[in-house]
């Protein structure tokens, strides 16, 4: 079993059916304003990589910078994605239908507990998210957080797993379900969702490269994976709709 240096944000609001989360697709007129701005951060992100790289060498902190980062990105890109109802793998990760659970562990609610273990209390939906700074992730997670109850209902617990989960932010706009952090990689490495390594990712913070859900079985089998592979200029991007994800368990439902 391997472990991970993660922590978590847990309870605020579980159970109370807290205020709907404020994660809302964009206006179409946003557009025209977030575009520019989007363009225009993507190329000052670049030309800082040869000013930030040396920092980086002398193993500074790049906490800052991808605090920076973050926050222009949640200021500038649009929120255009979108549910959909058909599970894809753009990217194929290591596990298929039946595969077991990986045996990694997380922090949650102050305690050590290894995936399996969480499965075993009933269906677990684990969730590979890229961060609060991607409007992807935002949108995806808001809804899947619209749609909690429905998914405790069928007997589903929810876990988000990120880099950099900045739960209390989460937590401030309306999600409830547990979020862990994996700042090492570890867990995306298990699932086979690699995180980015190129100079620019590594200086301005390890970036998730795509967006996923994995839905396994009590016990640890996996139901069914949806691996996006996302875009930071495609409008056009979604993710798998809370609909499919109950249609996929349903049919083995005691």
């Amino acid at each position: 079993m391997s472990s991970i240096d993660a922590s978590v944000l847990h309870g605020e609001g579980e159970g109370t059916g807290a205020r709907a989360p404020a994660i809302h697709r964009d206006h179409p007129l946003m557009l025209g304003i977030r575009m520019p701005l989007t363009a225009a951060w993507i190329t000052v992100r670049l030309l800082l990589v040869p000013l930030l790289y040396l920092p980086y060498r002398l193993g500074r902190s790049m906490r800052w910078a991808h605090e920076l980062d973050a926050a222009v990105k949640r200021r500038c890109f649009p929120l255009t994605e979108r549910a959909d109802e058909h599970a894809t793998q753009q990217v194929v990760p290591r596990l298929r239908e039946g595969d077991p659970i990986p045996d990694v562990t997380v922090a949650l609610a102050g305690r050590s507990v290894s995936l399996p273990e969480l499965a075993e209390e009933g269906r677990l939906l684990v969730v590979l998210y890229r961060g609060n700074w991607c409007p992807y992730s935002r949108l995806h997670l808001g809804h899947l957080a619209a749609e909690h109850a429905r998914l405790q209902a069928a007997g589903i617990t929810v876990v988000g797993i990120t880099a950099h989960s900045r739960a209390w932010w989460w937590r401030a706009k309306g999600v409830s379900f547990d979020m862990v952090d994996d700042p090492s990689g570890t867990v995306f490495d298990a699932f086979g969702v690699k995180a980015l390594t190129s100079l620019p990712n590594r200086v301005w913070g390890k970036l998730v490269p795509h967006e996923s859900v994995f839905l396994f079985e009590r016990g640890g089998a996996l139901i069914a994976g949806d691996v996006r592979k996302l875009s930071s200029y495609r409008l056009r991007q979604s993710f798998l709709s809370v609909d499919a994800l109950l249609r996929l368990a349903a049919p083995r439902e005691a």
